[in-house]
């Protein structure tokens, strides 16, 4: 392209270096404009994966809760279940000794 005008080949005219500039000042623009959307989309991801880590370690804690009382409740069971085996044993033997006792 040329100046109008001036009839050098491949000069640039004065509109056309204004044009260029503002081209060049919006591409700026939008390049902040993105930086600072990838920022804050990076800072949202970094809130989100520490929120995840959050909830994995309380879920982490909650399971080995579960797993606490349910090894409680094993223990309970079992001792459970040796107390009253030694009741029914009592009573069976308090049993037979009553009717050795009975004439």
């Amino acid at each position: 392209a040329h100046a109008a005008g001036t009839g050098t080949p491949g000069a640039v005219g004065a509109g056309e270096l204004r044009g260029r500039a503002a081209f060049a000042a919006r591409l700026r623009r939008e390049a902040g404009v993105l930086r600072a959307a990838l920022g804050e989309a990076e800072a949202m991801l970094r809130r989100a994966a520490a929120e995840t880590d959050g909830r994995r370690g309380a879920l982490a804690a909650a399971r080995a809760a579960v797993r606490a009382v349910e090894r409680h409740r094993e223990r309970w069971r079992a001792d459970e279940d040796r107390a009253r085996g030694r009741r029914e044993e009592a009573a069976a033997d308090d049993l037979v000794t009553a009717r050795r006792a009975a004439p």
